[in-house]
């Protein structure tokens, strides 16, 4: 099933257009491949995605922005939810779009993972509601990179809070997907 498979199963159970999801997911690694120095010199020099200075301490990060740009570029993706979900898909970002919401939680949790403790996250984490699930997932990675003495990418600290702030408010929109038990 891969991240393409628990991204569209994900966006059917939350709401979420499951075409754009699976496009974004069929999308999101496909610059991954190659050494850091090959992939930036394909970092974009304008537009959207032109790293930022705390992006380029991220070597491991860029194939996103990359192929986002890529998308773009090559095969005329125009949609920009798809385009943010791509670039933004390991960090998350501030205001993220549903699109990129289910792709950062697909990408994290898909079923090809095993990092210690994937099957309790994946329990607790995917029954969830949308923003409740990506906030999970941002927790999770903080605590990971914390715990292994890691730099954290600003974008995911601040999409924590963004979505800390936004995601329990009693008739927000935030609340999308959730799973009714009866």
């Amino acid at each position: 099933m891969g991240v393409e498979g628990l991204a569209v199963t994900l966006a059917e159970r939350w709401g979420v257009d499951a075409e754009k999801a699976l496009i974004a997911a069929l999308l999101h690694d496909y610059c991954k491949t190659g050494p850091d120095e090959e992939l930036k010199a394909f970092l974009p020099e304008d537009g959207p995605y032109v790293p930022t200075k705390d992006d380029m301490k991220f070597p491991q990060l860029w194939h996103g922005l990359v192929a986002a740009e890529t998308a773009s570029r090559d095969f005329g993706v125009v949609d920009q939810e798809i385009l943010d979900a791509v670039a933004y898909h390991s960090t998350g970002t501030v205001d993220f779009n549903e699109i990129g919401l289910t792709l950062f939680v697909a990408d994290h949790l898909e079923p090809t993972r095993n990092f210690a403790g994937v099957s309790e996250t994946r329990r607790e984490v995917l029954p969830l509601p949308l923003y409740d699930a990506a906030f999970r997932v941002a927790e999770k990675k903080l605590e990971y990179i914390s715990r292994e003495g890691k730099e954290t990418h600003p974008k995911t600290r601040q999409m924590a809070e963004w979505l800390e702030n936004h995601r329990s408010l009693a008739g927000n929109p935030l609340r999308k997907g959730v799973v009714n038990s009866t």
